[in-house]
């Protein structure tokens, strides 16, 4: 089968107002014998992937610390942009990451062919930035039935900034002007402490629609490496740029910086990268993660820190499976019915042969059992993923949806639409496991060229058996092609783009059986349309009664406004709560009594209270927000030990309330493995004798009261810790 052919110079075809088929344009070209005129001699070697691995994502741009989301079929992949350092500072020196103000985005459909779309420059966005690093990102559809995108980045090590875009590639607003997160932010009142590097965001949006906000790094003051305490988690506002609770900690063992958080059957799942320190003190039923590896811990209520289980090691570093040592950061995805880890690793630089640490993506499929919430142990590898569909030909397919590359370069312009331009002869890309099924038929190339030269299809590898070829000589504009002498081909093949010349770019490509049909690109010279004026109305003579009409102001709703109010948790009183609110449309802040007014409803007993923001004046439409009203706290008034292996404990009594919780460990941390929790119903009820304790051991106690309402559980906070040696 594969053999040489004789081939029609591929020709261009002019679009007019009257649709030309191809048919109709073949009987003017000139049939010409041709051979392989790229010799196999000048094709290039420089590429720093391997066709059996699919690992790195891109075999030309150094990316890290991934994200993803899905969109209309597709996944985008979205990475802290290493490239913009490397080209910075260059190739030997080290990666200090201070040059970095933008993102970088891939996507794909089958997770082993690419299309890069480019840069996502942060600065111009969110112009307070220092840099922009580590990116979470979230979608969800809002009442305008757009899909609205929230991308939360680390400002530099000092804090959480968010952008917000209707559509993954952009355009990117920032709709604080400031960070989200930063030391000393207040959440609920409450501020933000003894978290040294509040960065490395982890977002997630449950199946409730409440979305949480995870960060954290550093050693807390007071604390250790062991427990670094300064893992932290928040809940956000509906607006996903307010808090709706205060920040809790996650008491993550090892802690070192990398939250993720994942939603898993009802389960919050959180993933972080620990520490480089040997792990000395270890009092978990799990074995000690390897040092900086990726653990997970799982809860059903992510803002009680008692709540969170250390389930295991989930991702080895790079060092520890075979490749060279680096940091690590993780994401875990669940695409197409499989879940994928994405990570990066320093095995382009490596392949490159340069000294400085530039990073670059790579994902692994992994074993989630969704029912038990177990992640089976992984690791990077260079061979990466298997296709999870092979890539249909007889598609409309970008030039720039690769595989792999030698001598590219880009053009981002239109992130939708982006270009790979060959920067000498010999350069090409390619995409892999493309499936021509059981073909017996006649294919035509279909293709949208730019350039002088010529562009070959070659099969399986850079110098394989010649597929077919189209020439060009436009160097100004694209041009639609075709050429109908393909080699008869079936199956599965790889297939490798090679350019005759410097500065060529495909745009487009596909093969059809139909040479009657045109694609929906053909005749698209990719450029941007502009926007025509509207047409102005025509205006009516004066004199006409209804004219001298004034006409109605038209209101602006405030649906679309950030509202926020000043608190969104209370302790009960007895008294009415009415926090204050703030209404922000665009970049106005409105005025209650003109603009809007306020009315509160179940905001006196503990429960959920609701506040409702109706427009007036030039404004209508509703908003409604909710805050917390939660019971009064109690107190440990007096810890005994009346018999060996007891204690009793008697607290304060809290009118009202359903009942208490007691927390009884050996560690003053009350870890999950040492805590003993105990549930008291009834408000009456002020003292409780614990049994079964360590004979001659210290115990710490706290209790905290709660009161059921609507089925749901409103606790107050802990009361202060007290301790005891039970007797012997």
């Amino acid at each position: 089968m594969k053999r040489m052919i004789s081939m029609l110079t591929a020709a261009a075809l002019m679009v007019s107002a009257v649709p030309v088929t191809m048919a109709s344009a073949k009987s003017e070209l000139e049939k010409t014998a041709s051979t392989q005129s790229i010799a196999n001699s000048i094709i290039s070697t420089n590429t720093y992937k391997s066709n059996d691995n699919n690992n790195p994502i891109s075999s030309e741009i150094f990316c890290a610390d991934p994200t993803a989301v899905e969109y209309n079929g597709r996944l985008y992949v979205y990475g802290t942009n290493d490239h913009q350092q490397y080209l910075a500072k260059g190739a030997d020196k080290d990666n200090t990451y201070e040059c970095i103000k933008s993102l970088v985005v891939f996507s794909t459909d089958d997770m082993v062919n690419w299309t890069y779309h480019g840069e996502i420059y942060v600065n111009k966005s969110a112009k307070y930035i220092r840099n922009s690093w580590a990116p979470s990102i979230v979608s969800r559809v809002e009442e305008d039935g757009l899909t609205h995108f929230y991308m939360y980045f680390s400002n530099n090590g000092t804090g959480v900034g968010v952008i917000t875009a209707t559509d993954p590639l952009g355009p990117w607003t920032d709709p604080l002007g400031h960070t989200i997160v930063k030391n000393r932010t207040r959440a609920n009142g409450v501020m933000l402490t003894d978290c040294p590097n509040p960065f490395d965001p982890g977002v997630i949006i449950d199946d409730k629609g409440d979305a949480y906000l995870t960060f954290g790094g550093g050693v807390a003051d007071g604390h250790t490496d062991a427990m670094p305490g300064s893992a932290r988690i928040v809940k956000l506002g509906k607006d996903m740029i307010s808090f709706d609770s205060e920040f809790k900690e996650i008491p993550a063992p090892y802690f070192f910086e990398a939250s993720e958080l994942n939603y898993i059957n009802g389960t919050y799942v959180y993933t972080y990268n620990t520490n480089w320190v040997e792990r000395t003190e270890w009092d978990y039923d799990v074995d000690a993660p390897s040092t900086c590896s990726m653990v997970y811990m799982t809860s059903k209520t992510p803002l009680d820190p008692d709540s969170w289980e250390l389930k295991g090691e989930v991702f080895q570093n790079p060092g520890t499976a075979g490749l060279e040592y680096a940091n690590n950061h993780t994401h875990m995805h669940k695409f197409k019915g499989k879940w994928y880890m994405f990570h990066h690793t320093l095995e382009l630089k490596g392949a490159m042969g340069i000294k400085g640490g530039y990073r670059s993506l790579g994902v692994e499929e992994v074993e989630v059992d969704e029912q038990s919430l177990s992640i089976g142990l992984k690791g990077p590898t260079r061979k990466g993923v298997e296709p999870i569909a092979q890539a249909d030909p007889y598609k409309a397919h970008l030039g720039a949806e690769l595989h792999s590359t030698a001598d590219i370069d880009y053009d981002t312009t239109q992130a939708a639409k982006p270009l790979v331009i060959s920067e000498k002869a010999g350069s090409w890309t390619s995409i892999k496991n493309v499936d021509f099924g059981n073909n017996t038929q006649a294919l035509t190339l279909l293709a949208q060229l730019r350039g002088k030269g010529r562009v070959e299809v070659r099969l399986d590898s850079p110098t394989g058996d010649l597929l077919t070829f189209a020439e060009i000589d436009s160097k100004d504009k694209f041009t639609d092609l075709y050429n109908d002498d393909v080699a008869q081909i079936s199956g599965v093949h790889d297939l490798f783009f090679v350019y005759s010349a410097k500065d060529m770019t495909l745009r487009n490509w596909q093969f059809t059986k139909d040479i009657e049909t045109l694609p929906d690109w053909y005749g698209d010279d990719g450029s941007v349309p502009e926007e025509k004026p509207e047409d102005t109305p025509e205006e009516k003579p004066a004199e006409q009664p209804e004219q001298t009409k004034p006409a109605e102001t038209a209101k602006t709703s405030i649906k679309t406004a950030k509202a926020a109010l000043s608190k969104t948790s209370y302790v009960y009183s007895g008294k009415a709560k009415k926090p204050t609110v703030k209404v922000v449309l665009g970049k106005k802040t409105l005025k209650k009594g003109t603009d809007y007014t306020v009315t509160y409803k179940n905001n006196v007993k503990v429960g959920k209270a609701t506040v409702t923001i109706k427009g007036k004046g030039s404004y209508t439409g509703t908003i409604s927000k909710t805050f917390k009203i939660n019971p009064g706290k109690s107190a440990v008034s007096k810890l005994t030990s009346p018999k060996a292996k007891k204690l009793k404990v008697k607290y304060k009594k809290v009118s009202g309330v359903t009942g208490y919780q007691i927390k009884v460990s050996t560690s003053k941390k009350f870890t999950k493995s040492t805590t003993r929790t105990i549930a008291i119903k009834g408000a009456k009820n002020t003292s409780a004798t614990v049994s079964k304790l360590k004979a001659g051991k210290k115990y710490y106690v706290k209790v905290r009261s709660y009161k059921t309402v609507s089925g749901k559980r409103y606790y107050s906070s802990y009361s202060k810790v007290k301790s005891i040696k039970v007797k012997k």
